[in-house]
């Protein structure tokens, strides 16, 4: 590990090595691996280094449960750059910090939110698909997206108010 210094205080460089296994059940079943991981780190002293991970689901009702995981390490990486670049030209560490607790959350869910319904729309839920699905937990459910291509489809408002509930 080098060490390098920044603002006159030394720092050991970091360097990060890391992967997912699919464990034995999801290779005896053929099932994808459902975990991603992934990392950066933009400058040749290793500053800023962002890592994300995110655990699938697991489980067969959550059939890509694995693009999500790789939906939401990728949008962490990009919200957590966005930060570290906000950071280089932030007044203080308590805006920085109030940013991390109360908006990054809910940043990262609304975009991976909008990954998973962006997705479900340019792949739909093909009949292989929901035959994995365990027949109780076969659910309905509209997206506002859904809604909006519908009601841009020229479906009646009065059935449109009948589907809301069901977002």
């Amino acid at each position: 590990v080098n060490a390098m210094q920044m603002n006159g205080v030394q720092f050991e460089k970091w360097q990060v090595i890391g992967a997912s296994v699919k464990g034995a059940t999801h290779d005896r079943k053929g099932l994808p691996n459902q975990d991603a991981i992934d990392w950066r780190s933009e400058s040749e002293d290793g500053f800023p280094l962002i890592l994300a991970l995110s655990d699938g689901h697991g489980s067969p009702k959550s059939f890509r449960s694995h693009q999500g995981a790789r939906f939401a390490v990728n949008i962490a990486l990009e919200t957590f750059q966005e930060l570290a670049e906000y950071h280089a030209q932030a007044p203080g560490f308590t805006e920085i910090k109030r940013m991390a607790e109360e908006q990054l959350p809910k940043e990262i869910v609304r975009n991976w939110k909008k990954a998973v319904e962006e997705d479900i729309a340019q792949n739909p839920f093909s009949d292989e698909d929901c035959r994995l699905l365990p027949e109780h937990d076969i659910r309905f459910k509209l997206t506002e997206h859904s809604l909006k291509l519908l009601e841009e489809e020229g479906v009646p408002e009065e059935i449109l108010t009948r589907l809301r509930p069901l977002t």
